[in-house]
């Protein structure tokens, strides 16, 4: 529940939540969070291709280097 309450503080309006890296390998974390997340009326994106460890963090935060610069 407190990453989703952190989210709602931090991004209130802004977009999706995004569901990256290695922490969200463990099955039980990131369904509690999907649960708490469709509870709160929350949209969550998740990478079906890329796997959620570091490998798929690296790239997200290519993709956000590329919007920026």
């Amino acid at each position: 529940q407190a990453i989703v309450d952190i989210a709602l503080q931090l991004g209130a309006g802004c977009g999706p939540l995004v569901l990256s890296g290695g922490v969200f390998q463990n099955k039980l974390l990131t369904e509690a969070v999907l649960e708490n997340c469709q509870a709160q009326g929350m949209k969550v994106l998740r990478s079906r291709s890329l796997p959620p460890g570091d490998g798929g963090l690296a790239f997200g935060q290519l993709l956000i280097a590329n919007e920026v610069l």
